[in-house]
């Protein structure tokens, strides 16, 4: 079987690929897109909240290299995009700002919590000083977070005393998908392969042969620069050209979305430990989660299987109803599994585990093997950017 050659090799055509890619392509570079799936943008980087994080939810990170991580990631979101995609309607698809309300069962109270905040709105303006404070088409400059020593509105009494108001907010998944799917598709720089899974790679002279399957045959890419931009995936395909890696978990987590009800819910996140969300998007549908029901799959493998299911829909409507009445007004409308990968040996139940840190929009490289190892949504474009970055020899724009 002969290889088929190509500038740079990307596996995986979720935000991460498809923002190398683009980030390649903006600096000449070819690039073929490599996609397991009937096409891009459909699963992890689809079936999420949307919330593009500013460091808040991450308080039990002493250290603050998550805030500070979340923080760069978020100030270069929308500047990146709209590099790659051109202008973007931020507010129809933009929620409100979210409301993080202290559990009185939660294992950080309300002080520390607050103390965190602060730490988080320093990391702002710090960060802003070098790319801007453009989110999501909102200037941040000055951002605030006040605290509201009384029940969050809308939310069952008993449970909690303290709330704080934030200027964190989620974008519809659904639209950035659409948006970054249709720059990628209209790029002439960037080959998209769906329905390729890479079976293998193979070192080979001056690069690396990546073997793939599908429905129409075998076929191999050989390549200089191969970018390891898959999600469950990552770990093995990196396996196969670094050796073992570090530990990492894999847990599966429902997507549920319903819609119907009244449209004056707010974006709440309830902190801190396994509890959930409840995210308005301006479209009236509303995401929601409740952690101990919504997570199906916690270990150091990928889950054999991973499937819609709706009685873990229908719980995790009735435990968020249960919390927000209004809630029980709305109708299910949609839910599915979505993969998280992140670090750690324990849940997030557990203070000291590594779920409460997330990686900074970062790779490794080793011979012209790249691997992206930012691991949610807010750090992904900035990933494809230093990334692109490295490869070329060129600065980071942002």
């Amino acid at each position: 079987m002969q290889a088929r050659p190509a500038e740079t090799v990307l596996i995986g055509a979720g935000i991460h690929g498809v923002s190398v890619a683009l980030a390649l392509a903006a600096r000449g570079r070819r690039s073929v897109l490599l996609e397991a799936g009937p096409e891009p943008l459909a699963r992890a980087s689809l079936l999420n909240e949307g919330k593009i994080h500013l460091g808040f939810v991450y308080a039990l990170d002493k250290s603050g290299e998550t805030a500070r991580a979340m923080v760069e990631g978020a100030l270069a979101f929308a500047p990146l995009i709209e590099r790659w995609c051109g202008e973007i309607d931020w507010v129809s698809g933009r929620s409100e700002g979210f409301g993080y309300v202290v559990m009185d069962d939660g294992l950080s109270n309300a002080d520390e919590l607050e103390a965190h905040y602060e730490t988080v709105l320093a990391e702002i303006a710090r960060t802003g000083e070098e790319l801007g404070t453009n989110y999501l088409g909102v200037d941040l400059d000055g951002a605030r977070v006040t605290r509201r020593n009384a029940a969050m509105p809308g939310m069952r009494e008993g449970l909690s005393t303290c709330w704080f108001e934030t200027p964190e907010m989620a974008f519809d998944p659904r639209e950035i998908c659409r948006v970054l799917a249709g720059a990628v598709a209209d790029e002439p720089l960037v080959e998209v392969l769906t329905g390729r899974r890479v079976t293998g790679v193979d070192r080979s002279q001056g690069g690396y042969t990546v073997l793939t399957e599908s429905p129409a045959g075998e076929v191999s890419f050989m390549a200089e620069h191969v970018v390891n931009c898959a999600w469950e995936g990552r770990p093995a395909l990196d396996a196969m050209v670094l050796g073992p890696g570090p530990q990492e978990n894999f847990r599966v987590k429902h997507r549920v979305l319903v819609r119907g009800g009244e449209s004056n819910l707010s974006p709440v996140t309830l902190v801190q430990g396994p509890f959930g969300d409840v995210v308005p998007w301006p479209n009236g549908d509303v995401y929601i989660s409740w952690y101990p029901d919504a997570r199906t799959h916690f270990g150091n493998r990928p889950a054999e299987r991973a499937e819609a299911d709706r009685e873990v829909a229908g719980r995790v409507h009735r435990r968020i109803a249960g919390l927000f009445p209004a809630v029980g007004e709305h109708e299910l409308a949609g839910f599915g599994p979505c993969y998280i990968l992140a670090r750690g040996s324990t849940d997030i139940n557990d203070p000291g585990s590594g779920l409460h840190k997330r990686a900074e929009a970062s790779f490794v490289e080793a011979d012209g093997w790249w691997s992206i190892r930012s691991s949610k949504l807010t750090t992904a474009p900035l990933a494809g950017e230093r990334c692109a970055a490295a490869i070329t020899g060129s600065e980071v724009q942002v």
